[in-house]
């Protein structure tokens, strides 16, 4: 798998997706997962914790499009 590279751990997200503040969202490009992005809400400000899009997908805006959806939330 492309997005395997393990910045996050699997014991990290599964412990996060319990805290409500933070968020995981996938964005998709032809039916296909194209990469993902985690962040938490804080209370005055996001915190980044992660982008990542699979090589076959990457320079065509979707981390772009990932950053502005966590700027809308």
């Amino acid at each position: 798998n492309d997005l395997e590279h393990k910045i996050l751990s699997e014991s990290i997200i599964q412990q996060d997706l319990t805290n409500y503040s933070y968020n995981y969202s996938v964005i998709t490009y032809n039916s296909e997962v194209a990469g993902y992005i985690a962040f938490s809400n804080c209370i005055d400000h996001v915190d980044l914790i992660s982008v990542a899009i699979r090589p076959k997908f990457r320079r065509i805006g979707l981390a772009k499009e990932l950053i502005n959806y966590m700027e809308e939330i």
